[in-house]
């Protein structure tokens, strides 16, 4: 039956990532009555509405065959089936840079997004909040093949978890408990849920603080992706059974990390705990029972119910404690 019919090949059989224009095709089969209908001819002039509601984080994202010769990668840090991490060195900067690589069909998460759509989102946050000082400043982003390329600042340092084994200094915890707490309320305030707030997800060089993961970053007015599909975070920094909204979510998260950045001894050991879990034991069930152990630990520190007190308390409660509790122990680092 399709024997004489033929289709011309258009982008949208082949591109994807809305990197080129998309054409949309109908049409009907016709009888092959032997060519006696020849003259016929489709004279229908129906489109459909281009318009749309948003456009896409990466919509016009600047597309290469190969990585540009400006980029000499250095040293590959971290790698796995998510996303790529490479420090490079960048000829037109004359400086050293990170390159964040996010495979299109990587991690493929509950929600269908992938990891090229993370790192993706993550360029188009960090555009817009890179002139903080507690961010990397974004340098450029790009498309390679089926892969998502952000360029940004290098920052010497380890990040906030290592910083915590390796010991720091007494002083130094008090400090960077307190910079964390005026970052999240900042972010807060401007429309943003981290999401996956943990140390891991911070710099620190021994002076400055950094965000480094804004890949989970969620925008109040952001129509693209849904906050109930958002069921993220760091284990040991999340307590699903508790079904927290998104900014208690953050500042559960954020009692976790004071927590463990002056109980080192905690910290350790969670971790090592963490490195003897295989990952498909990974869910709530699992994570809620871990959570659930440290409810007594949580007590003992803050002299209240924390994880009892999340939802009963309101936000701005909860901003008010965190505050008075930061102040105390600045005051006691001090003595």
């Amino acid at each position: 039956m399709t024997k004489y019919i033929r289709s011309v090949s258009v982008p949208s059989d082949y591109n994807f990532l809305n990197s080129e224009v998309i054409y949309y095709r109908f049409g009907e089969l016709k009888k092959n009555d032997g060519y006696s209908n020849k003259s016929y001819q489709d004279k229908r002039t129906r489109y459909i509405d281009a318009s749309c509601h948003y456009l896409l984080p990466w919509h016009g994202i600047k597309k290469y065959s190969i990585i540009p010769d400006f980029l000499y990668p250095i040293k590959n840090i971290h790698s796995n089936g998510k996303s790529k991490i490479i420090k490079a060195f960048n000829a037109r900067i004359n400086d050293f840079c990170l390159l964040k690589i996010g495979a299109f069909l990587g991690n493929i998460e509950k929600n269908n997004i992938d990891s090229f759509d993370r790192v993706a989102w993550e360029a188009h946050v960090l555009k817009r909040i890179s002139n903080k000082n507690y961010t990397t400043n974004y340098i450029d982003s790009f498309v390679v093949g089926n892969e998502f390329f952000l360029l940004e600042k290098f920052i010497e340092g380890d990040n906030l978890g290592q910083a915590i084994i390796d010991n720091l200094i007494k002083d130094e915890e008090s400090n960077i408990c307190s910079k964390i707490f005026q970052i999240v309320k900042e972010l807060h305030l401007l429309g943003y849920r981290m999401v996956d707030l943990s140390l891991n997800n911070f710099m620190w060089n021994q002076q400055d603080l950094y965000i480094i993961d804004l890949e989970y970053f969620y925008h109040e007015s952001s129509d693209y992706y849904l906050i109930e599909n958002y069921n993220q975070g760091t284990i040991g920094f999340v307590f699903p059974e508790l079904q927290l909204p998104p900014l208690l979510f953050d500042l559960y998260a954020l009692y976790k990390m004071i927590f463990y950045i002056n109980n080192r001894q905690e910290y350790i050991e969670f971790v090592e705990k963490v490195k003897e879990i295989p990952m498909n034991e990974y869910n709530d069930s699992f994570i809620n029972e871990m959570e659930s152990k440290v409810k007594d630990k949580l007590f003992e520190y803050y002299s209240v119910d924390i994880q009892t007190d999340m939802n009963k308390l309101s936000y701005k409660e909860h901003l008010i404690f965190i505050e008075n509790f930061l102040t105390n122990l600045k005051k006691e680092a001090m003595q």
